[in-house]
């Protein structure tokens, strides 16, 4: 990023905070438009089948998927450029990897709570077993 920004005479490091922010806003603004125009979509072609199971699954990633489209902005507002040594970026790298983590166990967590909850509501009545209303 620095040999793209010296090219337009920005050098000053004022300038490697601005593209830094920049990015961060460009992921903002492309998570915005994924939440509210893009997922939308994606929950429409999911209502051609019968059962509203897969709806309810594509639903609860939503909001861990903006989300994670608003961290890879941050990561990448912070690495790319920042010219940073090794321990730096490591600690970056480590930092972000347990927010990955954490988001997709929320991610994971939601999928599999709506799923048992789709089961309960409509399979579970249907069946004679005395498991399900345990």
């Amino acid at each position: 990023m620095d040999f793209v920004l010296t090219e337009f005479g920005l050098e000053a490091p004022i300038w490697l905070l601005v593209a830094g922010a920049v990015i961060l806003l460009a992921s903002v603004v492309f998570a915005i438009i994924f939440h509210k125009l893009l997922f939308p979509l994606v929950e429409r072609f999911t209502n051609w089948t019968p059962t509203n199971s897969d709806t309810r699954l594509v639903r609860s990633t939503r909001w861990p998927l903006t989300i994670g489209i608003v961290v890879l902005g941050a990561y990448l507002g912070v690495v790319w450029p920042l010219d940073l040594n090794s321990a730096q970026q490591e600690v970056i790298n480590t930092a972000f990897q347990v927010v990955a983590v954490v988001l997709g166990v929320f991610a994971l967590g939601s999928v599999v709570s709506n799923a048992f909850s789709w089961y309960i509501e409509h399979i579970a009545p249907l069946t004679r077993s005395n498991l399900d209303q345990r």
